[in-house]
């Protein structure tokens, strides 16, 4: 039976000479940084990177085997608890053997999210492992980390890709030969009177480090672009190499540009179409006909769980004012337009309606608007 990447960890928290110290980096301590607020309920999305890696001690080890990283990040969903699982293999790692012993790897590699913050509690498990590098582990290495790529929130086969590539990760770490190298276990929650001091759940760096808990102190750990520094103050900071570890930032994301291809949003794309390309309408009856799709297009995006209130907020906003401009060009008021969707300038083809024309720059300001709102 697959050993899970959890009881994994934890039997490396308990051996002897195999022990590994995770935790959190004070706030204060990530330099060029302010302090964060924790995560707000319903209004932020929260993204889990492997942010970078130190492994000058593991080197030798890179030399024959290939490198493995798994990782488990579960949260509260908007009905079910919400499970990620994510792989990251040694196309990504690229060649560790030749890799200076005294640098650090940067990743930036996305491990889980965007998800949005429903409360309760974030719990991320992550550990790197050294597998035996034979054509069938490579192999399977290879598709694990494709399939984990499909599993996109939303996508009606997620779950299903999710349970195949856990399975067939904790099949590889269990593996004889396989080394476990980094690890880190901890869990974030919202904050209450019971809620441990530095686990609150909020925007922050963790680490993990190959060394038992007693050689390294975290309160005496900082980060400083990207790397793990060592020192009492600011001013005293000199770079952490005395053990292997790995950094994973915990982010608050941004806004989704991504909702345009949303499954539940997609299907609107024809309905709004569908009045402003019917020539025989007359502009009382094309906004009756646009205001109908729009109230549709409000109840979906209001239950779409993927996506926090500001956003849904914005993208009604946006769309509001996207379809007040067709009804203008339609009869006669607004020619053909640039302008900028997502931060890319984009040329609008007004006989048609795609989520993809939907940006900023038109001829109406996108103002936030709450569910309920009509175009018209």
């Amino acid at each position: 039976m697959p050993v899970t990447l959890s009881e994994i960890l934890n039997r490396i928290w308990s051996e002897p000479n195999r022990q590994m110290t995770w935790g959190r980096i004070p706030a204060a301590q990530v330099i060029g940084q302010r302090p964060p607020a924790p995560f707000a309920v319903n209004d932020d999305y929260v993204i889990v990177r492997l942010a970078s890696m130190f492994l000058r001690d593991s080197r030798t080890l890179w030399l024959k085997l290939s490198p493995l990283a798994h990782a488990t990040v579960s949260l509260d969903g908007l009905k079910v608890p919400r499970t990620e699982t994510a792989v990251v293999g040694p196309a990504q790692f690229g060649d560790l053997a030749a890799a200076p012993a005294d640098r650090s790897v940067v990743l930036h590699q996305r491990l889980a999210g965007p998800a949005v913050w429903r409360g309760g509690d974030l719990n991320i498990a992550a550990g790197l492992f050294a597998v035996p590098k034979d054509k069938a582990a490579v192999a399977l290495l290879d598709t694990l980390g494709q399939l984990a790529a499909l599993g996109i929130p939303g996508l009606a086969q997620a779950g299903d890709i999710a349970k195949i590539v856990k399975g067939g990760v904790e099949g590889l770490i269990g593996l004889d030969g396989t080394k476990p190298v980094l690890g880190a276990k901890v869990a974030l929650g919202d904050r209450r009177g019971d809620t441990p001091e530095g686990s609150e759940a909020a925007p922050c760096i963790l680490v993990g480090v190959a060394a038992p808990a007693g050689k390294v102190d975290i309160e005496r750990l900082w980060v400083r672009g990207g790397r793990m520094m060592h020192g009492r103050s600011a001013d005293s900071l000199r770079p952490f190499e005395e053990h292997d570890h790995l950094l994973i930032a915990v982010e608050r994301g941004p806004p989704r540009e991504d909702f345009r291809g949303l499954p539940s949003l997609t299907p609107h794309e024809a309905a709004f179409e569908a009045p402003l390309r019917d020539i025989a309408l007359d502009e009382t009856t094309t906004k009756q006909r646009l205001t109908a799709a729009f109230v549709a297009f409000d109840a979906d995006l209001s239950l779409e769980p993927e996506l926090t209130e500001p956003d849904k907020e914005r993208i009604r906003g946006l769309i509001i004012a996207e379809l007040r401009a067709r009804v203008a060009r339609k009869f006669g008021r607004l020619f053909v337009e640039t302008r900028s969707v997502a931060g890319i300038l984009r040329k609008v083809d007004m006989d048609s309606f795609n989520f993809l024309d939907v940006g900023e720059g038109g001829p109406e300001a996108a103002r936030p608007t709450k569910s309920g709102a009509r175009p018209f």
